[in-house]
């Protein structure tokens, strides 16, 4: 054989191949292949953690109207943060020792360096001006009153007074330790692992927050009131991030041993969910001393949380907001006592109740005392089941001085416009409908400060609102009380989710879960249990499993609680269609050809207004900065594009097109010779108004208007019943409690008796807030005698007739089915 000549390779038989001859027919395959691509793949992979990971939408960020907090708490970064599980602490581990892989917990908590220091302001309140007037001025009047009895004298009087306040600020006051708040992180790091899969929140939230604490003025947390667990749930976050911990605004029905003692060390003060002891008889000196507790707590720089809504939400919808403490602040900071505070919405969205169902309260039974032994139970139940994950969002905070400036009252305009002004030239004053007027002046009166803090709390309020996210269960029970009521398989409701979900991303909301959809619907099922929803077999399909919600009392009140989250995405939506429905005298359960009437875009706003009218004490439909017939202008754009609403072919045929008519409308309005014609003149030319009917008679249309409809009709159904009792059985004035209970026995009987659509219409909470916005629109007065509260018609020579009208416009409901 001659040198440098080799044979060829023999080849293997058919089946078989060397892994010679495999490699080398592996680069056979690829001849354009280089060396430095090949290189280049082993250096740098082509999939990178940051290309799959999920980013999540910033929800929460300031509004227009305060552009300075917006631009300035805003970092570049934010948006590219996503949300991570703070109950994971393994990525925040410094080194892989044994330590932190034995301990992972015990090592993350040593690594924190979350110790601060935390006054203690007791000397400083009792010695505030404020407090010495009021224990003053009460001495004064306790001794005009024993005076002519030979009671003490005011010395003593006096004395007693301040011993007495003495003992309430040693009962109200925090002692907050940062040792037992890193103890106490610690320990729910490993207890909340038991029932809870994950607490998320948004890093690039967290560094918002961050930013604004750096900037060493109180912040102050206003979160929505979901579950008993929100009271250390924002604290263990700051203490996450090694934050300083806020003062907690707790009720005194939670002051009970053991753990009054612990929730006083993590920051907890207690306020008496009744100021006063007496009704009808101010505690001067108590709200005073809260007061001047709040004050002297801000000009240390601490901050502060309580619930904006006041207790807990029992329907599962956000109440309306109670404007107490958020007033010190505003004083506080209008005074120029501090010099500015960070107002920091906050919302907390649960995947299961952790405080159990809220059946008995719904069902117009007195709510339970909270005592030692019933919470001790109560967390032994928690430990035992499994209530899925938890989501914090923390909203863009945003400076009470600026909102100070920018939103002050102007001089009188309308008798039901409030006009806020903006000291910038490029951002034009704000109209803000359904607010009485005040009169600007250099010093604001009680009912002006009174109105702005009302309309910082509907600002915060609404904030909060839209930067829920939701979870998994609140979905699937929408769709149940919505899409699906009368019962669905899996896969049809997987797609309704699916559908769901794009249209809550549509409109800038985030949701709590991610994933497949139909493993969504499973985990959802699987923590709303078999109780909510009952879960049947599909003969067609073992896999397809058929669902039927629970619709029976008192179940449907928990379903009821879960959907109502998701209602304030397609609210004003709903409004809309309600008051089209009324107007065009249409009927969605008809499939035959049916003709619907025509209605204009001025009566559509017109009424949908008087159903916000209506609902005043149920939502905040559009937040105080902005315009309500604008927002509402809008939906009607929607409907048109969506084909909802239509114009009569021979109607276009006849008129100019929408550009051509707000053309000639202009150019009229512009012309000033035009004035020079009568004003009987038939020469003059007017644009006529646009008449939109229905469009019924499609499938599609007729499924999204009845869907619309069945969102808020629930609602309408809890003032139908209460308008309809008011009119069959409100003769004379009755005490309120007693008219309650007989309220809500009848409309328990209609539930019986098959007469309602909505069985969780029924609910006591969903009743006492319609009494109170019939009282508001003056079709019930109520008045104090003694410790009675008295209610009855009101003596409006017309009241029966609004009556009637409100029941005319809330039986609309009877359409959908």
């Amino acid at each position: 054989m001659t040198r440098g000549i080799q044979k060829p390779l023999p080849t293997p038989p058919p089946g078989r191949q060397t892994s010679r001859t495999r490699d080398r027919n592996k680069f056979e395959a690829l001849p354009s292949l280089k060396v430095a691509a090949i290189a280049s793949f082993k250096t740098t992979p082509i999939v990178t953690a940051k290309d799959i990971r999920i980013i999540r939408p910033v929800t929460g960020l300031c509004c227009d109207c305060l552009p300075i907090s917006k631009k300035d708490l805003l970092p570049d970064l934010v948006k590219e943060n996503g949300v991570c599980n703070i109950l994971n602490v393994k990525p925040y581990l410094r080194n892989a020792g044994w330590l932190q892989k034995q301990f992972p917990v015990t090592a993350y908590c040593l690594q924190k360096r979350a110790y601060h220091q935390y006054p203690d302001i007791s000397m400083s309140v009792f010695v505030n001006n404020r407090l010495l007037e009021a224990i003053q001025k009460t001495s004064i009047v306790s001794y005009s009153q024993t005076f002519k009895v030979g009671g003490k004298d005011i010395q003593q009087i006096q004395t007693s007074i301040v011993l007495t306040a003495k003992k309430t600020l040693q009962r109200m006051k925090a002692c907050i330790s940062s040792s037992l708040i890193n103890f106490t992180g610690w320990f729910l790091l490993n207890f909340l692992s038991i029932f809870l899969n994950n607490i998320l929140v948004h890093r690039g939230q967290m560094s918002m927050i961050r930013s604004a604490a750096e900037k060493k003025i109180p912040m102050i947390y206003l979160p929505l009131h979901r579950s008993h667990l929100d009271y250390i749930l924002i604290t263990f976050i700051l203490c996450h991030y090694e934050l300083r911990a806020p003062f907690v605004a707790a009720g005194d029905n939670l002051d009970i041993p053991f753990f009054n003692s612990l929730m006083r060390g993590l920051g907890g003060f207690f306020i008496r969910r009744r100021l006063d002891k007496k009704s009808g008889e101010k505690d001067i000196v108590y709200r005073t001393l809260l007061h001047t507790y709040l004050e002297e707590l801000l000009k240390h720089n601490e901050g502060l949380e309580f619930f904006i809504e006041g207790g807990r939400s029992r329907s599962g919808k956000t109440n309306l907001p109670k404007g107490g403490l958020l007033s010190i602040i505003t004083e506080s900071c209008s005074k120029g006592l501090i010099p500015d505070a960070y107002i920091v919405p906050v919302s907390i969205s649960y995947d299961k109740l952790i405080d159990g169902n809220f059946y008995r309260e719904q069902m117009g039974l007195p709510k339970i005392t909270e005592n030692f032994w019933r919470a001790l139970k109560g967390i032994f139940n928690v430990l035992i089941g499994d209530y899925g994950s938890v989501r914090v969002d923390f909203c863009q905070p945003f400076s009470m001085k600026e909102f100070i400036t920018r939103h002050q009252v102007t001089n009188k305009v309308d008798e039901n416009v409030l006009v806020l002004v903006d000291s910038s030239p490029e951002i034009a004053p704000v109209k803000v409908a359904s607010y009485p007027c005040l009169r600007q002046a250099p010093c604001s009166t009680p009912d002006e400060d009174r109105l702005i803090v009302q309309y910082l709390a509907e600002h915060v309020l609404n904030t909060a609102i839209t930067s829920t996210s939701l979870m998994s269960t609140n979905l699937v029970c929408f769709l149940l009380l919505t899409k699906h009521r009368s019962g669905t398989r899996i896969s049809e409701i997987t797609n309704s989710l699916e559908q769901l979900v794009r249209e809550i991303r549509q409109v800038g909301r985030d949701i709590g879960f991610c994933g497949d959809m139909r493993d969504v619907v499973h985990t959802a099922l699987t923590l709303l249990g078999t109780k909510l929803i009952l879960v049947e077999p599909n003969p067609a399909d073992e896999e397809d499993l058929c669902l039927k919600p629970n619709l029976e009392l008192p179940y449907v009140f928990e379903l009821m609680y879960y959907g109502n989250a998701v209602l304030y995405v397609y609210l004003l939506e709903s409004v809309v269609t309600v008051a089209v429905m009324y107007l065009t005298k249409s009927n969605i359960s008809c499939s035959e050809d049916q003709e619907s009437r025509e209605t204009t875009k001025e009566e559509i706003i017109f009424t949908s207004e008087e159903i916000c009218r209506l609902l005043q004490q149920e939502f905040i439909f559009v937040p105080p900065c902005k315009s309500l017939q604008k927002e509402l202008s809008e939906v009607i754009e929607s409907f048109k594009l969506g084909e909802i609403l239509y114009q009569d072919e021979q109607y276009d045929n006849e008129q100019y097109d929408y550009h051509e008519k707000q053309w000639s409308k202009s150019l009229s309005d512009s012309l000033s010779w035009a004035d020079d014609y009568d004003d009987d003149d038939e020469d003059v030319v007017h644009v006529q108004e646009e008449k939109y009917k229905v469009n019924v008679n499609r499938k599609h249309i007729r499924d999204r208007l009845r869907f619309l409809m069945s969102i808020i009709a629930p609602t309408l159904e809890s003032y139908l019943t209460t308008a309809t009792y008011i009119n069959l059985h409100l003769k004379t004035e009755t005490a309120e409690e007693d008219f309650m209970l007989r309220l809500n026995s009848f409309s328990k009987s209609l539930v019986s008796d098959y007469k309602l659509i909505y069985n969780e219409s029924c609910a006591m909470d969903s009743l006492k807030t319609c009494v109170k916005s019939f009282q508001k629109l003056g079709i019930l007065d109520s008045c104090t005698a003694g410790n009675l509260r008295i209610i009855g018609l009101s003596e409006i020579f017309d009241v029966k007739d609004r009556l009637m009208h409100y029941i005319r416009l809330l039986e609309v409901i009877n359409t959908i089915n």
